[in-house]
């Protein structure tokens, strides 16, 4: 529809009239809908609103025109609309919003204006609005901030300013905001932050965002202001992430108290931590020092940070952790001890120091370092360890891990839409950053299995240099549900290795050398998910795999198997993905009927030598047994040597 019909019952209260074929508003007729409190006409056409169209909705409260095509709005638009609390205009293609626009709105709460084309807020844009709590102006095009924008809006609270063109914050432009709780200046192209460009605000913020900008310069005392916040009011997040920070100093962060939850400093060019810098943040839960270029975390540094709950340096250049480094994280009772913890993707080599963490560590991440073999004992105080990551990265290096670009949601401004924000603010942020890093030591040895807690959950331990699996090996991890052994040299798994396993569900042992499933007879029948792709498999034993009724995924391909018994899968009725691309499958008197009773649900690809598929199959297609159990399948695909699909067959 086009317009809006002039018929409405007297007493509308709601009227939606969304995805239609709106070009304007001149169908609205306020005065016949003396009780219309919410209007929706998003996702329509409108590209322009008369003076007075909305006059005489002295009732409405909820106004609705985004993903319109409103290139401006006129001075005394909106007038009439005296009732009204929140007003939706973005996604729309606005580039200016006039002073004046807003005049007589005094009852406004809420404006999303974001996701538009606007380039600068002038003086006094908003005056008047000494209601308004929420103001997005997000995803524009904004390079400009006037000093008095944001004039007497005593009652705001949420200020969303990220994902555009600011390079600077004028001083005193948020004077007056002394109800603002959160600020998100996230994705713009700031450099630095003064005593001044956070001059006005309170301690009533509780979150404030500078993440993905290029800060690398932060004025001594800058947040000094926040220091006397009140108990019930206080700052819970700080986002300082993806800028480029060198330093920071004690003098930096001073003014942040005890109150504040959530410090995140990953993705900087920190190379140094000043001793004391985080002593006053006693009540620190999650602390992000990722991606960034430390080599040592000096003694004392996190000793006053007793709550932890999250630590994560992965992505630094640690080469040790000091014992010491993280004992006081373990005074408190488990509920405020620290939870997590990753130092993946640096380069220490002592293994030491696992046995000095807290005891309350549910969740540890090693990958990437370079340890060798790991001693017995090392992980015997960890009893509450659930997650256990020591994976190498397959390769020699990491390269340009800090060469992030930021992507950015805008507008194109040819099209109103979507606007290419990367010109001009493109971060190279590989210069200086860049690092290369020798894989170093592999694990070959398992002794350390033998110290881990019986709570454990999951165990990793890719990309290392594991040969032979004991028997027994980790019969004592009775609840550990994953185990991934990818890209070893196991070439030898002894009867019994995963004997005790009882809860285990998936197992992955791609990319090594194991030459049959024979280890598969002490497996526990709860297996879910088994995955040997690029082994030396020549054979599936026969019985074998016959107690996995719970088998619901087998992955065997890339391997040397020539042959499959016709009764192979005949008891895995759960199993719903089957894999055995690249394998020289022969052509026997058997090969089709191994889909007997089979359930296959998902899909089947045998990827094999087959040249005439159909010679293969002596159990005629429409007899009563033949497709039995599989009535899901539509087409079984076989494939010859050169991947390309020779014959199908429909059921």
């Amino acid at each position: 529809m086009d317009s809006i019909p002039a018929d409405l019952p007297s007493n509308t209260i709601y009227l939606h009239f969304s995805n239609q074929l709106l070009q304007n508003m001149s169908s609205l007729n306020c005065n016949q809908l003396p009780n219309l409190q919410q209007l929706n006409v998003d996702s329509n056409r409108i590209e322009e609103i008369e003076i007075n169209d909305f006059l005489g909705c002295s009732s409405l409260q909820y106004l609705n025109i985004y993903k319109n095509n409103l290139t401006e709005i006129k001075n005394g638009t909106f007038n009439g609309l005296t009732s009204l609390t929140i007003l939706h205009i973005h996604y729309n293609m606005l580039t200016e919003i006039e002073d004046g626009n807003f005049i007589g709105m005094a009852s406004l709460q809420t404006l999303y204006v974001n996701n538009n084309l606007l380039t600068a807020i002038k003086n006094g844009t908003f005056n008047g609005l000494t209601s308004m709590q929420e103001l997005s102006l997000a995803y524009n095009a904004i390079s400009k901030l006037e000093s008095a924008a944001f004039i007497n809006l005593p009652s705001l609270r949420n200020l969303y300013l990220q994902n555009n063109l600011l390079t600077e914050i004028k001083n005193g432009i948020f004077n007056g905001l002394t109800s603002l709780e959160a600020l998100y200046l996230g994705h713009n192209t700031l450099t630095e932050i003064t005593n001044e460009t956070l001059a006005g605000l309170t301690g009533n913020l509780r979150s404030l965002s500078l993440t993905y900008n290029e800060l690398s310069y932060i004025e001594d005392g800058a947040f000094s202001r926040f220091q006397d916040c009140r108990t019930y009011f206080y700052l819970i997040y700080r986002y300082l992430d993806h800028n480029s920070l060198t330093d920071i100093t004690k003098n930096i962060l001073a003014g942040l108290t005890e109150n504040l939850k959530t410090l995140d400093l990953s993705y900087n060019l920190l190379t140094n931590m000043e001793f004391g810098t985080l002593a006053h943040l006693t009540g620190l839960r999650y602390l992000y020092l990722s991606n960034n270029l430390l080599t040592n975390i000096d003694i004392g540094t996190l000793d006053h940070l007793t709550g932890l709950q999250t630590l994560h340096l992965s992505n630094n250049l640690l080469t040790n952790i000091d014992n010491g480094t993280l004992d006081h994280l373990t005074g408190l009772q488990t509920l405020n001890g620290i939870e997590n913890g990753r130092l993946h993707e640096n380069m220490i080599s002592d293994a030491l120091f696992i046995e000095y963490l807290p005891t309350t560590l549910y969740s540890l991440s090693l990958k990437n370092n370079s340890f060798g073999d790991i001693a017995n004992g090392t992980f015997y105080r960890l009893f509450q360890l659930q997650n256990l990551l020591l994976v190498i990265k397959s390769g020699c290096c990491v390269e340009g891990r800090f060469g992030t670009q930021l992507n950015s949601q805008q507008v194109d401004r040819s099209a109103g839409r979507q606007v290419d924000m990367s010109a001009g603010r493109q971060v190279d942020r590989s210069a200086g950053r860049q690092v290369s890093k020798s894989t170093g030591r592999q694990i070959s040895e398992l002794l350390f299995v033998a110290s881990l807690s019986n709570s454990l959950r999951t165990l990793s331990l890719n990309n290392n240099s594991i040969e032979v699996l004991p028997s027994n090996q980790f019969e004592e991890l009775t609840r550990l549900q994953t185990l991934s052994l990818n890209n070893n040299s196991i070439s030898s798994i002894q009867n019994g290795t995963f004997a005790g396993l009882t809860a285990l569900q998936y197992l992955y042992l791609d990319g090594n050398s194991i030459p049959d499933i024979g280890f598969m007879r002490t497996l526990s029948y709860t297996i879910y998910k088994i995955s040997l792709n690029r082994n030396a498999l020549t054979e599936l034993a026969n019985g074998i795999l016959e107690k996995f009724t719970n088998l619901n995924s087998l992955d065997l391909s890339s391997n040397r198997i020539s042959h499959i018994q016709w009764d192979t899968f005949s008891t895995n009725m759960n199993l719903k993905v089957l894999n055995l691309n690249d394998n020289p499958i022969s052509c026997g008197l058997t090969t089709a009927e191994i889909f007997l009773n089979f359930t296959l649900n998902e899909w089947l690809s045998i990827h094999n030598d087959i040249r005439y598929p159909h010679s293969c199959i002596h159990t005629p297609v429409h007899s009563r047994n033949y497709w039995n159990n599989i009535d899901d399948v539509t087409i079984l695909y076989f494939t010859g040597c050169n991947g390309k699909r020779k014959h199908n067959f429909i059921n």
